[in-house]
C-alpha cells in the first residue's frame, strides 16, 4: 500500500516537481487507495479531514495535482442529478 504512493511521490521528486507537505498527504492516500480499488469516492471535507488540512487546501492540491497530471477526478451525480462525492484516482 505505502510502496505505490511513496513511488509515486518520489517520481514527481525526482523529475523536479516539489509538492507541499499536503500535497503528498493527499497524492498518498489517494494512491493508496487507487491500490486498493478503483480510487477512493469521497468529498473533499473527507479528503481535508483525512490529510488534516482544510477543504481550501483541499481544494487548491487538488487543482495543481491534477494540473500535473497525477490525479483524475471523475464527478459522480446522483439519479436527480446533484452532485455526490467525487471519485479520486491517481494516474501511473
Amino acid at each position: 500500500m505505502k510502496g505505490g504512493s511513496a513511488s509515486l511521490r518520489g517520481e514527481t521528486e525526482s523529475q523536479g516537481v516539489r509538492l507541499s507537505s499536503a500535497q503528498k498527504r493527499i497524492l498518498g492516500y489517494i494512491s493508496a487507495e487507487t491500490t486498493l480499488s478503483d480510487g477512493v469516492r469521497c468529498s473533499k471535507k473527507e479528503l481535508a479531514k483525512q490529510a488534516g488540512c482544510s477543504v481550501q487546501t483541499v481544494d487548491r492540491a487538488i487543482f495543481r495535482l491534477r494540473k500535473l497530471g497525477l490525479v483524475e477526478v471523475e464527478e459522480c451525480h446522483a439519479e436527480s442529478g446533484a452532485q455526490t462525492a467525487n471519485l479520486y484516482r491517481a494516474k501511473r
